[in-house]
């Protein structure tokens, strides 16, 4: 077997791993067991040819074992961070949002929150949670094709938490539930599910954030694929550090409100091919 192949084997066990599919001891000692049989073929080869290569398979794979390790310990931090966090952010926003629900219950009644049903963490589902920013029968204003019609579908409050950004606040309760994060790739939308490809899917692979890649470059104006890739590209390359210079950029954005799209823009925006 090749140096190839093992490599393919070694990063398949990785990524069980990483996604912890399996018991994280049946895959180390996989793992053991892949490295070990490497070596042995290595060294059969060396007596075979008297030829040393200069880099051991032992060494290459110790060190994907470990890179894949570290990244999926710095998603079970995020995690944690996130659980004890949440908490906290709720308890300084409370003010602010008790306002919020009071402004939107003054100007048109109830409900004071929108919900509906997202896909996560594998592809499950959960309930997203937002301030209402529409007139109640906002759905009915769009047409056949889901776009918006000549009329104004958002309320005064709604604009103003549209614009400052504030609408997203309540999904707090999100991650205090486990269902999000505070970054990470953008809840996709149901209906959009079954338009995806398979390397498109790769974004459900980590909670859905309130903010991410996407929302820093371009977020409401980008097309869906390119947002879509800034997820995965977030998952591939994903570190503590990112998520700290992400938060930072989001800071900016918000301040000089870049990108808003204060109603949904399907013509523009929705690029997504039927599989």
């Amino acid at each position: 077997m090749g140096t190839g192949k093992w490599l393919e084997r070694a990063s398949s066990t990785a990524k069980k791993l990483a996604r912890e599919e399996f018991s994280r001891d049946i895959l180390v000692k996989e793992l053991e067991q892949v490295l070990v049989e490497a070596v042995q073929e290595r060294y059969r080869k060396i007596w075979l040819s008297s030829i040393v290569l200069p880099i051991s398979p032992l060494t290459v794979l110790g060190e994907m074992y470990k890179s894949v390790k570290k990244n999926s310990y710095q998603i079970k931090i995020k995690y944690f961070l996130d659980r004890i966090l949440s908490p906290l952010a709720f308890l300084v926003i409370l003010p602010f949002f008790v306002i919020i629900a009071l402004a939107i219950k003054l100007e048109d009644g109830c409900p004071i929150f929108f919900k509906q049903k997202r896909p996560g963490l594998k592809g499950l589902l959960f309930i997203i949670w937002k301030f209402r920013t529409m007139v109640p029968n906002a759905d009915s204003l769009l047409d056949r094709n889901g776009c918006v019609k000549n009329v104004n579908r958002l309320t005064r409050v709604g604009k103003i938490l549209r614009f400052l950004s504030l609408d997203e606040i309540p999904q707090i309760i999100n991650i205090m539930k486990g269902e999000m994060s505070f970054i990470g790739p953008r809840p996709a939308l149901y209906e959009h599910l079954e338009r995806y490809t398979e390397g498109q899917k790769k974004r459900f692979s980590m909670k859905p954030g309130i903010t991410g890649l996407a929302q820093i470059y371009g977020r409401n104006t980008l097309e869906w694929s390119k947002r879509i890739e800034y997820d995965i590209r977030y998952i591939e390359n994903y570190s503590i550090w990112l998520d700290i210079k992400i938060l930072f950029k989001t800071i900016k954005v918000v301040i000089l409100r870049e990108g808003i799209v204060l109603d949904r823009n399907p013509e523009q925006v929705d690029d997504l091919q039927d599989q």
